[in-house]
């Protein structure tokens, strides 16, 4: 009897693991169903906004809304400013200085690229570092935890000076962020 159970067990189908529903997983479908063609790096890309929106304090939504609106989930976007990949960062720009030094100590220095200062690196360097999924989403939830802090609370209309700066914001990004929160909201909590 107990031959049979064992011999029936090994040759029955496979056990699929059972997928958690996370909220990586969440996001990822997300991701996918607003931009078909960030699926191959879709899972990758929630996975690193939500451990760097955990590392930095700041909600998943608002930065997942911040990726959504500068590029639409695409990796290898480039602006017509210069703007470079996901989150649409200027390489050339100082701001990226901090958090690149915060990068390599949180990686001790073994990041695939040169361990330099952020100014003392190339154009194609820093511009290829801002490509990569994690380093980018990394110095963005970084430029953007720095606006919330700024801001007093997290916001989308401290969220907009992301793409501003100190300026006035424009409305219409402002909106716009307000508007992919509250959908990425509902879809990680499974609404």
């Amino acid at each position: 009897m107990l031959a049979t159970i064992l011999a029936a067990s090994i040759f029955a189908a496979p056990c699929t693991p059972v997928l958690k529903n996370d909220k990586a997983a969440r996001l990822a479908a997300f991701i996918a169903k607003k931009n078909p063609r960030a699926k191959p790096h879709s899972l990758r890309l929630a996975k690193a906004i939500i451990r760097e929106a955990k590392r930095q304090r700041i909600p998943v939504d608002l930065l997942a809304a911040v990726c959504w609106a500068e590029s639409w989930f695409k990796l290898n976007l480039f602006g017509k400013d210069k703007e470079v990949g996901p989150w649409q960062l200027v390489p050339s720009l100082d701001y990226n200085r901090g958090s690149w030094y915060e990068y390599q100590q949180s990686k001790f220095g073994v990041t695939g690229f040169p361990s330099e200062d952020w100014s003392k690196l190339s154009k194609l360097t820093r511009a290829r570092a801002l490509l990569d999924v994690d380093i980018s989403t990394f110095m963005a939830a970084h430029l953007l935890a720095y606006h919330l802090k700024r801001c007093g609370r997290p916001s989308p209309l401290c969220a907009a000076r992301y793409n501003s700066g100190n300026p006035k914001v424009r409305p219409g990004y402002r909106n716009a962020l307000k508007r992919y929160s509250r959908r990425i909201r509902r879809a990680i909590d499974g609404d």
